[in-house]
């Protein structure tokens, strides 16, 4: 987490990296969010409407999370992942 000041807002960055193995509640991080807070980094997440071909159990999660907690998902200019058409890098 990187608090970033000396803007003309304040803007905190929230860096994640998820394993593809690995379980997590992104509630953890609830209390983190503030006005101007960007989440991102390798969720390992895909979201068919977020560029991939196709959305899988964890980008439903992630999705629904997001939605859930008034989050908008920044669309990336191409794909993320270097071995497939995947989106997993989100912010």
């Amino acid at each position: 987490i990187v608090d970033i000041s000396g803007l003309s807002e304040p803007v905190l960055v929230i860096g994640i990296y998820w394993p593809h193995r690995q379980k997590r509640d992104l509630d953890d991080i609830l209390s983190y969010l503030t006005e101007g807070t960007i989440i991102t980094g390798d969720f390992n997440a895909t979201v068919k409407e977020w560029n991939s071909p196709a959305t899988d159990q964890r980008g439903a999660y992630v999705k629904e999370w997001t939605e859930g907690n008034n989050l908008s998902y920044i669309q990336s200019t191409s794909h993320t992942s270097r071995r497939s058409l995947r989106n997993i890098d989100l912010s």
